[in-house]
């Protein structure tokens, strides 16, 4: 009963933090009336704008129509439509009244994209916190008079903020449009519409097309409006030729703006991060016992030097530990998009999970054990050697480390004996850190290292896998190693210095196993991550671990996490608690609310599959952490860059390179949190855009008849994105992911490098927005085609 009550208690406190839906609706949609005096100030809080294209079309042409609302920081407006069972479906709407204009006839449905899901007591409400684009097209009558007209939409806006609505503001998007001399066929889609506004559609006068570049290909310099382009080569040795003609070609242009970031701070801070996540593993826990009652000895002895001894004990495992996580580091790139990797890291988690939970107890005094350590990390050292060869006979180096470790596995094992003595490294150490002193504290150290390493190394791969976008430099490998191994050894530095605060630690009894219990839901969280990567690449759409599934099994383990820390279920090793301490009421209200919050992002919103998004960078990273299934493309992207080259030099146009991955995690959040804002958005517009994946080239990018060819394999899309890797590190000199390069081809031939923007996650997007903008100034674009 008590147990129920303080769930009870948690859930209201929860609930009583959360903004009530209700009191703001009333607030929204019955303002205050000293706060309802002010409808000037729509225009203060809300930008408008409209944009035809193309600005000239000639008569039976198709033209879209853009609607363009950006609300201030801190306001919102609403959809055209908001679902049914909704807070107030009927007034939080903006409402466009589409009039018959004189010289045109509106068609088809109107485009809106998908709104923000925010819940409201319960209840889904659509909002645009940030800038929207509506779209309808229109077709230029075929008896429309020749010359310039204003085409004009009025609108009711609404825009709120979190006390209250302005008025309905009405609107005018106006834009203008020149209608040309020459007709063109109407669309066969739009005929029939174009006939009911009673307008006779009629053959036009034959006017001369522009050459196509290929067949099924837009004319040269044609954009594409929006949708991926799904013009792949025949063949991956056509790619590759392409980018061995293109390289000698390539100029770096004296005004390029090179902004590259390599983020060296922020490699650091990850290294801190891994470091403190790797020191909550199974194989740690058992050592401190042992290196309480090492220091306590050490202590009771004449001449004792405390300070010396801390010092060498935690540099030994810093300097091992930095060693270690260099040679990981520089080689984890290659290994990283290897769906092998992912799975092994997946399932040792799931490994160390299962053993925090208390379903059995890694003892790596264990030949066997340690045998199947060793020989995980002999199939990682494969991976590795084959992914940064791309064969599977490595050069002599990695022989020898491979066969050296193999050797290691067999004598661990016992299947080899050198001398009659079985080879145990960890056994040789223990024996020798009896010495004391300085030998005995370096030996003691080692024996620590090595008994922990086989838990701490796939928190460095996982370290090094999440990172595996960024350009490792020497000194990100040497700061990035370091920072992990000093944040893992800083704890024992403290307690080898202050002995005496050994003694009076608590015994490592409930609160130990509390803590062991929730890293083994973190850590089978950070599994499913790893298994989705590895499915990602494995198979063309993933089909087990779907987005859906892993992200409704972690509010499942947030529940499950808060339910533990509340006392309702009790595991191996837990001991009944006669109350609930405040720290794990804390963190159980914070496991509670955090499965909460992701809760709506498995409901979708309209029929064309838009999911609920909570609000906040908190989702932002995860959904971008878990890889989200991808969405219909906004913008003209295509996989091939000699055709967009080609479009831009016979349109003069620049091209925007976007090297990106199916399992980046920065590449996603820039996709989907920056790409889509108002003035980034029209900017990329203006150029030919170009998706260079570097780990698995996505199925829409091939043309149907490659596809039937490809069937269900995956080793044409890996092999072109291996491709594209090569010609990134060969062109700019960096595996960094995401990196986004602006070309401009040139009548010469030659293709000059505008500018290289490698940030990896887009902080400052006023300085994307400028990097992107100024070279369109330069070239004269600024203005909409």
């Amino acid at each position: 009963m008590r147990t129920l009550r303080t769930l009870l208690v948690v859930v209201l406190g929860w609930v009583a933090l959360t903004p009530s839906a209700v009191g703001q609706v009333d607030d929204l949609f019955n303002p205050d009336p000293k706060t309802a005096k002010r409808k000037s100030k729509f225009w203060t809080v809300m930008e408008v704008s409209a944009a035809v294209e193309p600005r000239e079309a000639k008569r039976g042409q198709t033209v879209t129509f853009k609607m363009m609302l950006t609300p201030a920081k801190g306001w919102h407006t609403y959809p055209t439509e908001q679902p049914a069972g909704s807070v107030n479906p009927s007034a939080a709407n903006t409402f466009l009244e589409f009039s018959k204009e004189g010289g045109i006839v509106w068609v088809g449905k109107l485009k809106e994209p998908p709104a923000e899901s925010i819940l409201h007591d319960g209840k889904v409400q659509l909002e645009y916190r940030q800038a929207v684009t509506f779209e309808r097209q229109f077709v230029v009558r075929p008896d429309a008079k020749p010359g310039p007209i204003t085409i004009k939409v009025t609108a009711d806006v609404l825009a709120c903020d979190d006390t209250g609505c302005l008025p309905p503001e009405e609107v005018a998007f106006t834009a203008p449009l020149t209608i040309l001399e020459e007709s063109v066929t109407v669309d066969p889609q739009f005929a029939k519409e174009v006939a009911e506004a009673g307008v006779q559609v009629k053959e036009p006068t034959p006017t001369p097309t522009p050459a196509k570049d290929q067949p099924g290909q837009k004319a040269a310099g044609e954009a594409p409006r929006s949708g991926v382009q799904a013009e792949m080569p025949a063949s991956t040795e056509q790619l590759r030729e392409f980018y061995e003609r293109l390289l000698p070609k390539l100029v770096k242009s004296g005004s390029a703006a090179d902004e590259t970031d390599n983020g060296l701070w922020a490699f650091v801070l990850a290294g801190v991060f891994w470091g403190l996540v790797s020191l909550a593993t199974p194989c740690v826990f058992p050592m401190i016992p042992i290196t309480v009652t090492f220091f306590i000895k050490q202590a009771e002895k004449e001449h004792h030097r405390p300070f010396v001894l801390a010092l060498v004990y935690s540099g030994t495992i810093v300097i091992v530990l930095t060693i270690a996580a260099m040679l990981l580091l520089s080689a984890l790139r290659a290994a990283s998009v290897n769906p092998l990797t992912n799975v092994l890291l997946g399932l040792l988690f799931i490994f160390f999970a299962l053993s925090l939970f208390g379903l059995f107890e890694i003892e790596l005094s264990s030949r066997w054990q340690l045998g199947f350590f060793l020989l995980f990390f002999s199939g990682l050292f494969a991976i590795i050697a084959y992914e940064s060869r791309g064969d599977w006979l490595p050069s002599p180096w990695w022989q020898t480390v491979i066969g050296a470790i193999v050797l290691f596995d067999l004598a661990a094992l016992g299947f080899l004996v050198f001398d009659r003595r079985e080879v145990n490294l960890a056994t040789y150490t223990a024996a020798r850190q009896d010495q004391g002193g300085v030998v005995g504290t370096v030996f003691m150290a080692l024996t620590f290292t090595i008994i922990s390493f086989a838990c701490v190394a796939p928190f460095l791969g996982a370290f090094g896998g999440t990172t595996a976008g960024s350009t490792l430099t020497f000194w990100h490998r040497l700061f990035g190693g370091l920072a992990f191994s000093t944040t893992f050894a800083s704890p024992f530095f403290l307690l080898a210095l202050f002995p005496s605060v050994l003694k009076k630690l608590p015994r490592s009894g409930a609160w130990m196993n509390s803590v062991k219990v929730v890293m083994g839901f973190l850590e089978l969280a950070a599994a499913l991550k790893f298994l989705r990567q590895g499915e990602l690449v494995l198979v063309p759409v993933p089909q087990i671990f779907t987005f859906d599934l892993v992200l409704g099994i972690w509010i499942g383990l947030c529940l499950l996490a808060a339910l533990y820390l509340l006392n309702f279920y009790r595991l191996p090793h837990d001991t009944p608690a006669e109350h609930l301490s405040v720290p794990r009421l804390i963190l159980a209200s914070a496991f509670l609310g955090m499965g909460f919050y992701l809760l709506p992002a498995l409901f979708r919103v309209n029929d064309e599959g838009a999911k609920q998004k909570p609000a906040g960078a908190t989702y932002a990273w995860l959904n971008s952490f878990l890889l989200p299934d991808p969405v219909d493309a906004r913008l003209p992207w295509t996989g091939n860059l000699e055709a967009a080259l080609d479009r831009a030099r016979a349109s003069h146009r620049l091209v925007f390179v976007d090297f990106t991955g199916e399992t980046c995690t920065n590449c996603k959040i820039n996709e989907e949190s920056v790409f889509p804002r108002f003035d980034i958005d029209q900017a990329l517009r203006k150029f030919e855009l170009v998706q260079l994946f570097t780990d698995k080239v996505p199925n829409k990018y091939y043309p149907p008849d490659v596809l039937a060819r490809l069937g269900s394999s995956v080793s044409r899309q890996r092999a072109d994105a291996k491709v594209n890797l090569e010609f990134q590190r060969e062109a700019f000199g960096t595996e960094q992911l995401p990196l986004y390069v602006i070309l401009e081809p040139r009548s010469d031939g030659k293709v000059a490098v505008l500018g290289v923007y490698s940030e990896g996650k887009i902080n400052d997007e006023t300085a994307f927005a400028r990097f992107l903008q100024e070279p369109l100034a330069r070239m004269g674009q600024v203005a909409s085609r």
